[in-house]
């Protein structure tokens, strides 16, 4: 037996030695496989068929190597990127430029959408209160919230000062409370009990009211000083929550329904029926609505933000599409479900003779501030595209 291992010893040996020597003399390529960099810049006169140019490129974000990009937000002159890892970067939308980076927290933990509060952006992670500085990353507060949480996290503060001085926090408790918290040191203020149907999704602050959904897509509005009913209304399916803008509440529903609520009164304004799932949020422009439509119905509509007419007004819908990416009034930016870039009239939905894929970008922005465009691959390259005129 020693005779055998011995033998099998000394030939594995000389067969090492003689791949090192081939190695030595013809140059040896690494069992690892090369980085591979594609290129996922749309050429120049693609671009230029549609009245668009390419701003900046930046393929340099700090991302540890595992990781992926899950959502990219804008927020004034921001691009907020939330890798997979949980680390939060922020480029400089006009230029391109990395300004900082920062672990939210561990990489396993659920993270909410973030809520913007002055010159500040808040997350929920998992159980833990996170509020981020804008200006430099630096994490201004940290506070665990004793519960687990499946919503985002919304924050009012009055103009009084000292003693009269109010800043709460308002959060969905995973097992079924909605929570109003004094910001400063986490005590309870109020909360209302959701025990069958759970908080879920986005929480709204307008003016002096707080707007939340629960799991089974009720949407509710209450005071933010006292736990107290102003209006609710139901629906059949779930919601991702409330967005609120120019006085209107709009909440999209997997019952296919888009519902648009004045929002001090809980009155529908109107209901759009998709005829499809709706489980991401609207994108609201100064005078359009863009809901992605899943399921069989897979389209883009773009609906009138206010009208007279209780069913909606449909402006124009695009087959296949998945996502709105820019409007400036005039022209409608959009990508389909097969990652196909779409320049479209914003008032008829008549589209521009050119369209183009693109195969290596998988992330993009719902840009409702303005007219720049951004796209992204999973790895973190990303493009910032304007009109040119």
């Amino acid at each position: 037996m020693h005779s055998v291992k011995k033998t099998f010893t000394v030939k594995t040996l000389n067969l090492l030695f003689a791949l090192a020597a081939i190695c030595i003399f013809n140059g040896c390529k690494s069992q690892a496989p090369e980085p591979v960099i594609s290129d996922v810049r749309i050429p120049i006169n693609i671009l230029e068929k549609v009245n668009l140019q390419e701003k900046w490129f930046n393929q340099t974000l700090p991302m540890d190597p595992l990781a992926v990009v899950r959502n990219i937000y804008i927020h004034d002159n921001l691009l907020l990127v939330l890798d997979s890892r949980n680390k939060l970067h922020a480029l400089d939308a006009d230029r391109g430029i990395v300004k900082w980076s920062v672990q939210l927290c561990g990489p396993h933990y659920p993270v909410s959408t973030p809520e913007y509060f002055n010159n500040s952006v808040m997350f929920i992670c998992d159980q833990t209160f996170v509020e981020v500085k804008l200006a430099d990353g630096q994490i201004i507060k940290k506070m665990d919230l004793g519960f687990p949480s499946r919503t985002s996290v919304a924050r009012w503060q009055n103009a009084a000062t000292g003693d009269e001085k109010m800043d709460y926090l308002f959060v969905g408790q995973h097992d079924g409370d909605f929570n109003c918290i004094d910001a400063s040191n986490g005590l309870t203020i109020w909360k209302s009990i959701h025990s069958d149907y759970p908080p879920k999704g986005r929480i709204e602050i307008f003016q002096d009211k707080v707007y939340f959904t629960d799991s089974k897509g009720t949407v509710y509005c209450s005071p933010v000083t006292k736990r107290e009913n102003i209006w609710s209304a139901g629906s059949s399916g779930q919601s991702v929550g409330p967005i609120i803008k120019d006085g209107q509440c709009f909440v999209a529903n997997t019952d296919t329904a888009l519902r648009c609520y004045d929002a001090e009164t809980g009155t529908v304004n109107w209901k759009y029926l998709a005829g499809g799932p709706l489980v991401s949020f609207p994108v609201i422009t100064d005078k359009y609505v863009y809901q992605a439509v899943t399921g069989t119905a897979n389209k883009l509509v773009c609906l009138n933000a206010k009208t007279a007419s209780k069913e909606g007004n449909i402006v124009w819908e695009l087959k296949n599409g998945k996502q709105i990416l820019a409007e400036d009034g005039e022209i409608s930016y959009a990508v389909t479900n097969d990652n196909y870039f779409v320049v479209m009239s914003a008032n008829t939905g008549k589209q521009k003779q050119v369209s183009f894929p693109m195969p290596g970008l998988s992330v993009f922005v719902a840009n409702d501030v303005n007219n720049m465009i951004y796209l992204a691959t999973e790895k973190g390259a990303i493009i910032a595209i304007k009109p040119m005129r």
